[in-house]
């Protein structure tokens, strides 16, 4: 795997004991750039409730609590994956619909309220848990890439709504 240019601290927030919420690890080690910047995200989420068709939204972002796609504070990026949520099933990055237009697809990076058009990722995400209920932590095993961009390993997915 890549050498890790993300803080292995995790904030208080999400460890502190008695919250009733799970504990998560940080999102793995990520290398690389997107759109010339540097992305080293904290958190992955799940956003909302599962769609009807069993997919939900994942966001992995730079902060460390639960926030809404367009809560993003200035100059944070994020990235938004659309992928069934079902134990054991793996997605194929490349074969998602890229955001274009108004429409921000099945995998989009925004940063400062703008879609990135070089983001087209590639790899495989594999949901290895996926549970539904608000504060309970799925897992992801990701294999993301996309141009110098890497984001590698076993990825935490806090379940931020119900």
């Amino acid at each position: 795997p890549p050498s890790s240019t993300a803080s292995s601290a995790v904030p208080a927030s999400i460890t502190a004991a008695g919250t009733g919420t799970a504990s998560i690890h940080p999102v793995p080690g990520t290398t690389g750039e997107i759109d010339g910047k540097a992305f080293s995200p904290k958190l992955a989420q799940l956003v909302g409730a599962v769609m009807k068709d069993g997919r939900a939204v994942v966001l992995i972002h730079g902060g460390s609590d639960c926030v809404a796609p367009e809560d993003a504070k200035s100059g944070d990026g994020s990235i938004l994956l659309t992928v069934p949520w079902k134990d054991g099933y793996k997605t194929d990055l490349a074969a998602l619909r890229r955001a274009k237009g108004g429409s921000l697809g099945e995998a989009a990076f925004v940063r400062k309220k703008q879609v990135s058009a070089t983001f087209k990722p590639s790899g495989l995400v594999t949901v290895v848990s996926a549970p539904t209920e608000k504060g309970k932590v799925g897992k992801m095993k990701i294999d993301l890439t996309s141009g110098g961009y890497i984001l590698t390993g076993d990825l935490d997915v806090m379940v931020c709504g119900s």
